[in-house]
């Protein structure tokens, strides 16, 4: 069964605008379109603002909190995830979002 936790959420829509900020710096640097600096910066900016108002919403604390009473209903690697987000557990995390989303 598939428990879907909003912190859990939260996270994969970040790690996802993310994914597009590292395509954006990618496409960037090894584009390099006249004129098109301008642009890029102006559409990672937003990216990054982004990001950061989807973490910095008023009841991400009272998620956090909440994690310890959820993980009940909550898969073993989602509460690790939840308990210590650290970029190698990132990467299973984004792994995992790629096999549900994308079924690859």
């Amino acid at each position: 069964m598939q428990v879907n936790h909003p912190l859990l959420e939260r996270i994969a829509r970040i790690s996802l605008i993310e994914d597009g900020i590292g395509i954006l710096h990618w496409s960037a640097e090894t584009m390099k379109l006249e004129g098109a600096a301008d642009s890029h910066s102006h559409q990672l900016a937003m990216l990054k603002g982004t990001a950061h108002d989807v973490l910095t919403v008023l009841n991400t604390g009272e998620l956090l909190a909440r994690v310890d009473e959820d993980s009940y209903r909550l898969d073993d690697w989602q509460c690790a995830y939840l308990r210590d987000p650290q970029p190698l557990t990132a990467g299973i995390f984004r792994t995992h979002l790629r096999e549900r989303y994308h079924g690859h």
